[in-house]
């Protein structure tokens, strides 16, 4: 939640790739989470566990590159006077 506040509260050339680092930890942690405690209290098994984690850490890891791109491309365009 509070990744999201600080989203909101950040400049607009920066808040596309906060907001991707958001997603990506939201994703890769806490629905990887909740899928690992409803495999501990039995609602899922073992196997759809093991299937299912892959790809959320993949598309977390994902969101979380593309974001810390954007945010380095905005952050060199302003060190480098507003060139790109």
């Amino acid at each position: 939640g509070y990744l999201f506040f600080v989203v909101s509260k950040t400049a607009k050339q920066l808040r596309t790739g906060f907001l991707l680092l958001t997603l990506g930890v939201l994703i890769s942690l806490g629905i990887h989470s909740f899928v690992e405690f409803l495999e501990s209290v039995g609602l899922i098994d073992v196997k759809n566990l093991v299937n299912a984690m892959p790809p959320l850490v993949f598309v977390g890891s994902i969101l979380l590159l593309i974001g810390s791109i954007q945010i380095y491309k905005v952050i060199k365009s302003i060190r480098g006077g507003g060139r790109s």
